[in-house]
């Protein structure tokens, strides 16, 4: 297990819960950051103030891998897209590939094990709780929640009175978790179970 030590350091956690620095993070300057990591254990880094994606492959330093550039460049057809990319959130689905939410676009974007970037999921600009397909469906104005993924590659985001699936065709639906409206702060996935973070508690239920 791979933790991030803001601005400092990768750490790794071994099974014996021993800590050790791997690596030097890049140089940023935000708050917000999030590590992912593949079935091969590269580490992917990025950082809600930085220029891009970084990448680590074992036993290596951080480069870039994807940089901010790109991503505007497959929105600029569209008008009032903005010269910056504001993202802390990746996950990374069982075939490699990379994916980023950009809040201020409201969509999430895949990136191929090449380095390729396309428009995911999301209509750009547009923010709400819309269903459907990439240019129809739209994703919450909120504030850098996690991009989760399941065991069958479908993506997770939210905001503080919903959850969001996007499936691997980037059609995003709402599903009807077995809790009323709580106000989350942050939410997890694994094994089958939503875990809801709120100001009180921690809260589960399936996931359908």
């Amino acid at each position: 297990q791979y933790h991030g030590q803001r601005w400092l350091a990768l750490r790794k956690i071994n099974k014996q819960g021993e800590v050790s620095n791997v690596a030097a993070l890049p140089i940023s300057y935000g708050n917000r950051f999030s590590l992912a990591v593949d079935q091969q254990d590269n580490v992917y880094w990025v950082n809600n103030a930085g220029d891009g994606i970084y990448k680590r492959a074992p036993g290596g330093e951080f480069a870039l891998f994807v940089p901010f550039d790109n991503a505007i460049k497959v929105l600029s057809g569209n008008i009032g897209t903005r010269d910056y990319i504001s993202t802390a959130a990746l996950a990374i689905d069982r075939q490699g590939a990379l994916y980023f939410e950009d809040v201020g676009h409201h969509v999430i974007f895949k990136v191929a094990q090449n380095g390729d970037v396309s428009h995911f999921a999301g209509t750009v600009l547009q923010s709400g709780d819309k269903d459907g397909a990439p240019g129809i469906g739209s994703l919450p104005s909120s504030d850098y929640f996690p991009l989760m993924i399941d065991a069958n590659d479908n993506l997770y985001t939210g905001g503080q009175d919903a959850i969001r699936r996007i499936d691997t065709a980037g059609v995003i639906s709402t599903p009807q978790l077995g809790w009323s409206s709580p106000v989350l702060s942050t939410f997890a996935i694994g094994n089958g179970v939503v875990y809801g973070f709120t100001a009180q508690a921690v809260i589960q239920t399936p996931l359908p």
